[in-house]
């Protein structure tokens, strides 16, 4: 398999598997993974070996972290299982830009305890709130249903 360099997965996040086949391929579990790490370099640019046929590949992004897995096991000579699983939650930034919002709204909040209080406030601790929310909501939004179907497809077709 060809160099890699290290890098760091997340193994907080929980994943969910996907996509599970048993493949017959006459090739044996070393050029098999091999054919493998071939298809999987096409679709992910960092990719990491956990040992024994199980492959992590990073899609994360500035807002969100995601990982999927391959595991190849072999059941019998030439009889593979391949099971691909994926998670997803929100990076550390969108951590910050949370906390950040939170405390910004209750800013706003504390200005609102005056007779008259002017309408800006209000308009910003609603949007902080509503911005906080939105990231908590869709960062860590689930991910990778096409993107298994895609590597299942092209691994189950080897040649």
């Amino acid at each position: 398999m060809p160099n890699f360099t290290a890098m760091e997965f997340d193994t907080s996040i929980k994943l969910k598997q996907l996509s599970s086949a048993d493949i017959s391929s006459p090739y044996g579990k070393e050029e098999f993974t091999e054919k493998v790490w071939n298809i999987l370099s096409k679709y992910s640019s960092e990719i990491g070996e956990g040992g024994s046929g199980q492959f992590w590949l990073d899609y994360s992004t500035t807002m969100s972290t995601r990982h999927m897995v391959v595991d190849v096991d072999e059941k019998e000579p030439n009889l593979y299982h391949v099971t691909i699983r994926s998670g997803s939650r929100a990076s550390r930034i969108t951590d910050v830009c949370i906390v950040v919002l939170v405390l910004l709204a209750f800013w706003f909040l504390s200005k609102m305890f005056v007779p008259a209080a002017p309408w800006y406030y209000i308009a910003g601790l609603c949007a902080s709130l509503l911005i906080a929310g939105a990231l908590a909501l869709f960062s860590g939004k689930s991910f990778g249903v096409s993107d298994a179907a895609n590597l299942m497809y092209e691994i189950q077709n080897l040649k």
